[in-house]
């Protein structure tokens, strides 16, 4: 379980860092405040998990995939959203 909730964390993180860059860049300030708390509440939710984790090689490898997936997505999310406030 808690390699899943890495997994889970490690993508969120990394999407919504992914997310923010591109809308700070836009300066859109009350969406990158709320992200920013999604931010926090990630990376709180990792260091508590990763604290405790029996097998350190392996949530490593989880927090990697979740990681690398989270920034993909957030790039395609970003165009599909970019696109969809165009029509």
């Amino acid at each position: 379980m808690q390699l899943l909730v890495l997994f889970v964390v490690t993508f969120f993180n990394v999407f919504l860092l992914g997310l923010s860059s591109q809308i700070v860049r836009d300066q859109q300030v009350a969406k990158a405040f709320v992200i920013s708390w999604g931010i926090t509440l990630c990376q709180f939710v990792f260091s508590r998990v990763s604290a405790n984790t029996t097998d350190p090689v392996l949530a490593f490898i989880c927090s990697g995939f979740g990681g690398s997936i989270g920034i993909v997505a957030s790039i395609y999310a970003y165009k599909w959203f970019i696109n969809l406030r165009s029509k």
